[in-house]
């Protein structure tokens, strides 16, 4: 029986809670993933999803538009929920004044690095989930599955 350690990503690319959205965004740019943990002092204690972006702007102020539309790892599906206007921008102060905290879901399904597989895959299925954290006895991030 394989052990979920032994399969999981161990390179993860997380933010601290600190993190302002301006930073989550082009994280979420740079590296065209779906999820993103979000840890303090390596410790996991949330996970930001593109969905959790899209209930800052809900109902999304016109000028989020057009920068949802430069973003190319937002998944087209998000992407035509948009209709452009390419005259606004988003406002400085919304990407520096909210920060992974606000934003993040706590208490994210999680799988132990010391887990079988098997019971890993089960939780991921129950919960419908493609990808879930890997975390160690402490709770300290330690891969993604």
């Amino acid at each position: 029986m394989y052990l979920v350690k032994e399969l999981m990503k161990k390179e993860v690319v997380s933010v601290e809670v600190s993190t302002t959205l301006g930073e989550i965004l082009k994280v979420f740019d740079r590296f065209k993933y779906h999820t993103i943990p979000v840890v303090d002092k390596g410790k996991l204690v949330g996970i930001i999803e593109w969905e959790d972006i899209f209930q800052i702007f809900k109902p999304h102020p016109k000028y989020i538009e057009e920068f949802i539309s430069r973003l190319t790892s937002v998944p087209k599906e998000f992407r035509e929920i948009f209709t452009l206007d390419l005259t606004l921008e988003i406002s400085p102060e919304v990407l520096n004044l909210c920060i992974a905290a606000d934003i993040m879901k706590i208490n994210p399904v999680v799988v132990k690095e010391d887990e079988g597989i098997s019971v890993a895959y089960e939780r991921m299925k129950r919960q419908n989930l493609k990808r879930v954290p890997v975390v160690d006895k402490d709770g300290n991030l330690v891969g993604m599955l």
